[in-house]
Order: structure tokens, then sequence, then C-alpha cells
């Protein structure tokens, strides 16, 4: 894929994550080599697509067909249990496996949080400095 192209999908991907929509890309690949017949848990190949260390080696020369967006808003009761808890003066906090834009977009577009609502995402929780930041 060339820079140019690279750089739309990119930007595409910034705008429907700032609108809330959770993004999929589509992509497919003819040359599956020694995965053509994989067949579940028991294929020689099995170790190779648990193997992090392998995903690059098996994801590349893909064709990229697109991107969809799909949204999938909080539950009714969500927005009850955050007002609750505001009017209690309780500060809420978004824990999100989500990308953190889509999930800021979402909580403003449902009137859960405003602007400077607190997000984290897993990233959070996986880096290093979270035990002194949560201490």
């Amino acid at each position: 894929m060339g820079e140019p192209c690279r750089q739309l999908l990119l930007s595409r991907h910034v705008e429907m994550n700032s609108k809330g929509l959770r993004c999929l890309g589509l992509a497919y690949n003819d040359d599956l080599g020694e995965l053509l017949d994989y067949n579940g848990k028991h294929h020689l190949s099995r170790k190779k697509l648990v193997d992090p260390t392998c995903y690059s080696s098996i994801e590349t020369d893909f064709i990229v067909v697109g991107m969809v967006g799909l949204r999938y808003p909080p539950h009714e009761e969500v927005k009850f249990a955050v007002e609750e808890c505001h009017g209690a003066g309780i500060e809420v906090m978004v824990i999100t496996a989500d990308y953190k834009l889509t999930a800021e977009a979402t909580c403003i577009k449902f009137g859960m949080f405003h602007e400077a609502c607190i997000v984290l995402t897993n990233n959070f929780f996986t880096s290093n400095s979270t035990r002194r930041t949560l201490c």
C-alpha cells in the first residue's frame, strides 16, 4: 500500500472513531500458504497463529478492501447510573478496551460526560507506570 493510501485510511479511521464508531478493517490474501487448510487447534500451523512474534510474517501482502464503522451504544441504564454518581458527587471515569477517541465520542454523543471526561484505555493498565499512578 502506498503512503497516500495509508494516510487516507488512517485519517478515515480517526474520523470514524471521533464519531463514536468502532472500526473494522477488511483485507484478504489469496496466498495462504501453510494456513490454506487450517482447521483448528490441532493443525500443525496453530503454534504460528498463537505466537505474537509471528503475526507480522502472517499478516503481509494483504489487499485492503475497506473499513467499516460499527456503532455500539452504551446500555440504557449506564446514563442513569452516571447521572446518579454525578449527583452524589462521585467522579466517574471510563475504562475501555476501545480506541480512546471512540470511547470519548460515545460518551459525549450520549450525553454521559462532558468534553473533559477521563477515559482510561487498556494501555494505561499495561504500562509500567500504572503501579505508581494507582497507589
